[in-house]
C-alpha cells in the first residue's frame, strides 16, 4: 500500500477496534479520539446530523442521495459504503432500473487501487449529493467499470461508496456500538470540488 500511495503506511485502523468506541474524526485539527461508549456524551448540536449505520459483512453502509440529469432532474436513493480511505468523493454503479448511468459529458480513467488490483472507469459530475438537510453540488463521481463493479458489489442493495472528499468537510462521530454516524460541517464543507477527487 505505500508503494501505491506514495507515503508510508503502517497498518489499518479496522472493524475490531472501531466496534469498541465512539470514535471522533475531526480533519481540521488533524486529530482522531477514541471514547469509551459506557461514558461518551453527545452535546447538543443543531448543525448536526445523525444517520444510522447498516453493517455488512462488519463494513459501514449509510444512505443518502444523488441528483441526477435523466435528462430531466431525478432524486435517487444510495446505500453507499463508506470508505474512510478513499480520497475520491463518490463512486457509483451503473443501475438502469434506478436511473443511474454514465452521463455523455464523461471521460475514462484510473480510479484507484483495490484489493483486486487496478480500478478503471468513468469520471463525471452529479448535479448534487445530499446527506439529509447537507448538500453538495456539482460533486464529482466515479462509475466502476463492469469487472470492478461486479467484483465490489458482493452486497446486491449497494449502490457505490463514500469517500474522504466528502467525510473531510465534516467532523465525525463514528458510533459503531449504537449503528450511527454523527456529521459536523466544518470549514471544508464549502470546498471547491477538484477534478479527479
Amino acid at each position: 500500500m505505500s508503494g501505491k500511495l506514495g507515503f508510508p503506511v503502517n497498518g489499518i485502523i479496522g472493524y475490531d477496534i472501531l466496534k469498541d468506541f465512539v470514535v471522533t474524526v475531526n480533519y481540521i485539527s488533524k486529530k482522531i479520539t477514541f471514547d469509551s461508549p459506557e461514558i461518551y456524551r453527545y452535546k447538543e448540536c443543531r448543525k448536526c446530523e445523525t444517520f444510522d449505520l447498516f453493517f455488512y459483512k462488519n463494513k459501514p453502509y449509510i444512505d443518502g442521495e444523488i441528483v441526477v440529469q435523466t435528462p430531466t432532474l431525478k432524486t435517487i436513493p444510495v446505500q453507499l459504503l463508506i470508505d474512510s480511505g478513499g480520497t475520491d468523493s463518490l463512486w457509483l454503479f451503473e443501475n438502469e432500473d434506478l436511473g443511474i448511468s454514465i452521463p455523455e459529458n464523461s471521460f475514462e480513467d484510473y480510479i484507484g487501487e483495490g484489493i483486486s488490483g487496478s480500478i478503471f472507469g468513468m469520471r463525471s459530475r452529479l448535479k448534487s449529493f445530499s446527506l439529509k438537510s447537507f448538500k453538495i453540488k456539482n460533486i464529482n463521481v466515479a462509475y466502476l467499470d463492469s469487472i470492478s463493479t461486479n467484483y465490489a458489489k458482493k452486497l446486491k442493495t449497494r449502490n457505490g461508496s463514500l469517500g474522504g472528499n466528502i467525510l473531510k468537510r465534516f467532523k465525525v462521530i463514528f458510533d459503531y456500538p449504537n449503528s450511527k454516524i454523527t456529521l459536523k460541517k466544518n470549514r471544508n464543507f464549502s470546498e471547491r470540488v477538484k477534478n479527479g477527487s
